[in-house]
């Protein structure tokens, strides 16, 4: 069965939304090239309509696992924060199919219902799994780093990193 053009969009549109903003989280993306060889995606991770700093570099998120890759793609775009499952997605078509949620390899920050009692503090070193029961439900996990950051205080977290 061949899906038209326009249902196809409808529901790309309604994967977008269904991955719309988590705990303050929200990912907006541009298609540079779409349906050619040169296509490339480059993207937004916000927290509260604020963009994630470049030097966290790798983040597993509630809405799902970004890296941002500071280069241009084929098509001339600034490449920046995109999903990641493995590898970049570098097509909308893989981005929607991450957002969708259908992809085990596509990582989220999931918290467990009964962590109400967050941390003030601005991360907690430890690994991804388990999760230390401090991290807020909207905390992200710092893959570089090695962190659970808290989003409310990336500032204080930047500083801890050496960054301004």
């Amino acid at each position: 069965m061949k899906l038209t053009a326009a249902l196809l969009g409808l529901l790309l549109m309604a994967n977008r939304l269904a991955a719309g903003p988590v705990q303050g989280w929200d990912y907006q993306y541009e298609d540079h090239g779409e349906g050619t060889k040169s296509e490339s995606i480059s993207g937004e991770l916000r927290y509260r309509g604020n963009e994630l700093p470049k030097e966290f570099g790798h983040v597993i998120t509630p809405i799902g696992e970004f890296d941002f890759a500071s280069e241009m793609g084929f098509s001339g775009a600034q490449i920046c924060w995109t999903p990641f499952a493995g590898g970049i997605a570098e097509t909308a078509q893989q981005v929607e199919s991450l957002l969708s949620g259908t992809n085990p390899a596509f990582r989220k920050s999931v918290a467990e219902p009964q962590a109400a009692n967050s941390s003030d503090a601005a991360y907690i070193p430890g690994k991804f799994e388990p999760r230390p029961k401090e991290a807020g439900p909207d905390w992200f996990y710092a893959v570089k780093q090695g962190w659970w950051v808290n989003p409310r205080k990336i500032d204080q977290a930047l500083k801890a990193m050496g960054g301004e």
